[in-house]
């Protein structure tokens, strides 16, 4: 039964893989849209924690609607496994919460852009089966969210539909060298679920990187914060991601570690996600 449950998660890494490869980050210049795949890994466990193996992939798109309007989607599933108490494997597969988005630019020249967005995230996320399986559920989906640094929790929250919005900005520095960063309040209002309230989430970020020639090698660092906690007692999380963009003119791929530098958790939590990713502009 491991060995099966072993061979299924190999599969569905090497499948993963091969999605997120070939085909994310932003390739410049003027298209229609684009389309691509990220995979975030992360493992967890040690202190003696059973060992927790994680994968997430996601698919990101947008069109272009009119010159300044775009429609946007991201959608994921995941799947985490972990030795279960009798010698077995647990595992749990399901989908996250697609976040269906408009995004217009607000502003632009001399190198600066500034765009605002306005999204809802569908829920597709829930808690279903007996007890045993909501815990393996409930491990999984807080892995997604921990090695992302607890960014983007709409994403990853169960039995929720939530509103996000989003001011970003970027400029250019130099013919190299440029800086972005974010803004993000979100509400997570939760459904089927009586007792539980309201959360307000808010996050903001900031990027810097240095262009050499089709590679683009940066820095970011991310706080998200929640009016529920996160984890334990703990409010807010801080995560830096050293990473590494390739474009080409058609073509973008982007490899990126996460590291939970604040990042509230035990011993069997996430400390880092690593992510790979690409896709294509047409």
């Amino acid at each position: 039964m491991r060995t099966a449950r072993r061979l299924n998660f190999a599969r569905f890494t090497a499948a993963a893989f091969l999605l997120a490869w070939p085909a994310s980050s932003r390739a410049a210049g003027d298209s229609r849209g684009q389309a691509g795949v990220t995979l975030v890994f992360a493992t967890g466990g040690g202190g003696g924690n059973p060992p927790v193996r994680h994968l997430s992939p996601v698919i990101s798109g947008e069109v272009k609607l009119t010159p300044r309007l775009d429609a946007l989607l991201d959608w994921g599933v995941l799947y985490t496994s972990y030795p279960g108490p009798s010698g077995g494997e647990n595992s749990h597969f399901g989908p996250n919460n697609p976040l269906f988005a408009l995004r217009a630019a607000l502003a632009g020249g001399r190198g600066l852009t500034l765009r605002g967005s306005i999204g809802i995230a569908a829920p597709l996320a829930f808690r279903a089966g007996d007890l045993s399986d909501r815990v393996t559920a409930d491990l999984g989906y807080s892995m997604a969210a921990r090695a992302r640094g607890f960014m983007d929790p709409w994403a990853w929250a169960l039995n929720t539909v939530s509103i996000v919005g989003r001011i970003s900005a970027g400029i250019k520095l130099t013919p190299h060298l440029s800086l972005e960063g974010h803004a993000t309040p979100a509400a997570l209002l939760p459904i089927s679920e009586p007792i539980a309230t309201t959360r307000g989430a808010f996050q903001v970020g900031a990027a810097v990187s240095y262009a050499i020639g089709p590679f683009t090698p940066g820095f970011a660092a991310q706080l998200s914060a929640s009016s529920r906690p996160l984890a334990a007692a703990d409010f807010t999380a801080l995560s830096v991601e050293p990473f590494l963009k390739i474009e080409s003119r058609r073509t973008f791929a982007r490899i990126g570690l996460t590291l939970n530098a604040g990042a509230p958790g035990s011993t069997d939590s996430a400390p880092f996600g690593f992510s790979v990713g690409g896709g294509a502009v047409f």
